[in-house]
């Protein structure tokens, strides 16, 4: 698993990535109620708004770490955004034709702790 520092992870499986959000952004996310997906097969570029996450309060951004085409929406997700607060390692959506360089860019563990402390 890879991360970013703007709290997203991905983790390469097969020819595709998924990405989520970590425990640190989730703490951030205070009622959620609401989450807006890509649309399967829009294509994105690293760094580029992929979700908004709504909460009674605010919306926040959360980022593509790499760049691809959308090859699924977690549509548990669609029907209970809460989980994905309260369930560990809870996906958001995969990619496919992503770059094996902005992957191997990305953060590892170690670094990412250091980043979050």
């Amino acid at each position: 698993m890879k991360y970013t520092d703007s709290h997203e992870w991905a983790l390469w499986e097969g020819d595709e990535v998924t990405i989520g959000i970590t425990e640190f952004a989730k703490k951030e996310l205070k009622d959620l109620c609401h989450l807006e997906f890509p649309k399967v097969g829009a294509r994105l570029k690293q760094g580029e708004e992929a979700v908004i996450a709504e909460s009674t309060k605010a919306a926040s951004d959360i980022y593509a770490p790499l760049g691809g085409e959308v090859s699924a929406v977690n549509e548990r997700l669609k029907k209970d955004p809460s989980l994905l607060c309260t369930e560990k390692d809870v996906w958001l959506f995969r990619i496919k034709d992503a770059s094996l360089d902005e992957y191997a860019a990305l953060l590892s563990a170690e670094e990412y702790t250091q980043l979050t402390g």
